[in-house]
């Protein structure tokens, strides 16, 4: 009798543990709704935030808005059993629905490459995906070491400068301490951009001196190339080599900026377009 009940336990045990993870989550942030779904969890996220793009699929679930302004009655009436939030989601929001006794998550993103994989990992946490997360972040960091392996011993880097533009056409710089920072390290190119902290609005009193051989922008297929080399013109960039030469790294924001479990691949990708020849690249 003994052996069947542990015959019985042990057959049962995977149903039981796969009970006990939540089954009805909203992730709210770009990075974590990645992670969620590379970690084989998509079919349990039931709302995604504004920015949330990625896979397809997210574009299929309710929107609980953007992160400094998340819908909190949509979410409780969604009645979930987890919410995994970044850390720049409104926090009177996420409070309000910890009021109804929802299990809130909150997950830094941080700007660095250690505070990514941190990320992932709390996020393969909460939703009961230790393993799977574990081997994600094994991947990415195999692939970056390949990734610096293949460029460390180029005898120059690519002098690069990423520049931000937004909906009304504002361009900001990405200095030190940003996702783009980051990501420029990792590509291995040389950012001209480390005497900045954070951010700071594109001038031509500020920008005509960086004179980048490469600029990378992020603008999500706003603007095509010749809009972008004007702007960039304006703010001061018109007679860099980069804007001369049109050697414009165009790519997708949420893929290079997240932060989230395809930063290897955006590395990767950035990598390969600065070291193209002369021509706008990503478009």
């Amino acid at each position: 009798m003994i052996r069947f009940l542990v015959i019985c336990l042990l057959a049962f045990a995977p149903l039981l543990h796969a009970a006990e993870k939540p089954q009805r989550v909203v992730t709210l942030g770009g990075a974590i709704t990645e992670t969620a779904f590379e970690l084989n969890a998509g079919q349990r996220i039931i709302a995604v935030d504004s920015d949330s793009s990625h896979p397809a699929a997210v574009r299929e679930l309710p929107d609980m808005g953007k992160l400094e302004a998340i819908n909190a009655q949509a979410v409780i009436e969604l009645k979930p059993d987890l919410v995994i939030a970044s850390d720049k989601a409104n926090a009177t929001a996420l409070e309000s629905i910890r009021a109804q006794g929802i299990p809130v998550t909150v997950v830094q993103i941080g700007p660095t490459v250690e505070a990514a994989f941190k990320g992932m990992e709390k996020v393969s946490e909460a939703l009961g995906s230790n393993a799977i997360g574990k081997w994600v972040i094994r991947d990415n960091r195999r692939a970056l070491q390949r990734l610096a392996g293949k460029f460390r011993s180029e005898a120059r880097k690519p002098r690069a400068l990423c520049v931000i533009i937004d909906l009304e056409r504002n361009l900001t710089l990405s200095g030190k301490d940003t996702p783009a920072a980051t990501m420029l390290d990792l590509a291995i190119a040389d950012n001209l951009a480390t005497n900045i902290n954070g951010y700071r609005p594109a001038t031509a009193t500020i920008s005509t001196d960086l004179q980048p051989e490469v600029i990378v922008t992020a603008t999500q297929d706003l603007y095509d190339p010749e809009e972008i080399i004007q702007m960039l013109s304006d703010a001061g960039l018109g007679n860099s080599p980069a804007v001369k030469n049109k050697r414009i790294v165009d790519m997708d924001g949420n893929l290079l900026l997240s932060m989230g479990p395809r930063i290897a691949a955006a590395a990767e990708q950035l990598a390969e377009y600065m070291r193209q020849p002369e021509g706008n690249i990503g478009f």
